[in-house]
């Protein structure tokens, strides 16, 4: 437990849910070595991650880091089904990392397809991120740093690709000055007051994160509109994307120069995003002197969070490769070999289309 940031962190996806009654459920002392399946199942390693949660949190929130490994989906969906009956009244934030559009694994659609529909049944808010859209942020920051050479393309490791997930994450989960008491001690309220400012309906849960960091001189407008440049305008159908709420973490190491420029920053946040006009108050804004991101002496940052339409983009594209293999029969033994049945499929793709069709509706009046 992070004591800090009053967060138990546990690594794990939550994508299959094998049931606990299942007859191949792995046995802890079993002869035989466990399947991957088998071992994110088991009931020994759900035990040995319990004592991290034994203690109620300050803010009852929990954060899911969640990687792709295969032994870890099955352990993440029974530990946050475990978190979410042990402690009903608290809050669940996970962090998601979607597969490369290309394909990765033979299973990563109906794997996608299961952890989208958990996190929507158990988490209360998720920062989502795929892999495609972090490759091309890691590569514009390496061309920054060492300009390639014209016509090739640049290199990124996966390295890059996590540090800029870690640097999005700190920029938007690290104690900001305004949330801090009146006598400036910070009590670790960012991952809370996230939830509360971008994920108001329980239907739109996924967020969308961007961020921009410069050294030098702060210019705000211009790193503004370098970071909504990212920003998906359409769907592949030509339809308009909205938000529901978006929040900015401005941090800069030049004194309070953000305050200065903070209502045409927001204002431009506002219509890039195309917030929904129902929302009286859908910008929300904190600031900070220090720059985590970037500790170096002048530098700045910007991390915008929006509860943002284009997670539908994905949802849709997951369910639709999903539902042709389904319809297929193809890898489904996978799957019933250790419990998990065409019901869950069936309530997982029920469960994505119901999210599609809420983003859909977002812009309408």
């Amino acid at each position: 437990m992070d004591e800090e940031m009053k967060v138990a962190t546990c690594d794990g996806t939550p994508t299959l849910p094998v049931r606990p009654g299942s007859p191949d459920s792995p046995l802890p002392g079993s002869a035989r070595p466990l399947s991957c399946w088998e071992l994110g199942a088991s009931s020994s390693l759900i035990r040995s991650s319990r004592p991290a949660c034994s203690e109620p949190l300050p803010w009852s929130l929990f954060a899911f880091p969640e990687c792709r490994s295969v032994p870890s989906e099955s352990l993440g969906a029974r530990l946050c089904e475990e978190i979410r009956q042990t402690y009903p009244a608290g809050h669940i934030l996970s962090v998601a990392v979607a597969p490369h559009q290309s394909g990765e694994t033979p299973l990563q659609h109906y794997n996608s397809l299961l952890c989208l529909a958990w996190l929507q049944r158990f988490a209360d808010g998720v920062l989502i991120f795929q892999n495609d859209d972090v490759m091309c942020q890691a590569a514009a920051l390496t061309d920054k740093k060492s300009p390639a050479v014209s016509g090739t393309p640049t290199a990124v490791s996966l390295s890059a690709m996590n540090s800029h997930i870690a640097s999005c994450l700190a920029g938007l989960l690290y104690p900001v000055y305004s949330l801090k008491t009146s006598s400036s001690v910070s009590v670790g309220p960012e991952p809370w007051e996230l939830l509360r400012s971008l994920c108001p309906m329980s239907s739109l849960k996924f967020l969308h994160t961007a961020q921009v960091c410069q050294r030098g001189t702060a210019f705000w407008d211009r790193v503004t509109s370098s970071l909504v440049q990212t920003l998906p305008r359409a769907s592949p159908e030509g339809r308009m994307h909205h938000s529901l709420s978006v929040l900015a973490a401005a941090r800069c190491s030049q004194d309070d120069s953000f305050l200065v420029s903070r209502d045409s920053v927001l204002n431009k946040l506002k219509q890039a995003y195309r917030c929904v006009a129902w929302n009286p108050r859908p910008v929300h804004c904190w600031i900070d002197s220090q720059n985590i991101v970037d500790p170096t002496c002048h530098s700045l940052s910007l991390t915008v969070c929006a509860n943002h339409s284009s997670a539908a983009d994905l949802i849709s594209r997951v369910s639709q490769r999903a539902q042709a293999m389904y319809t297929a029969r193809a890898y489904l033994h996978w799957y019933q070999r250790y419990g998990c049945e065409d019901e869950d499929f069936e309530l997982a793709f029920q469960t994505l289309d119901e999210v599609v069709e809420e983003y859909s509706r977002l812009g309408d009046p």
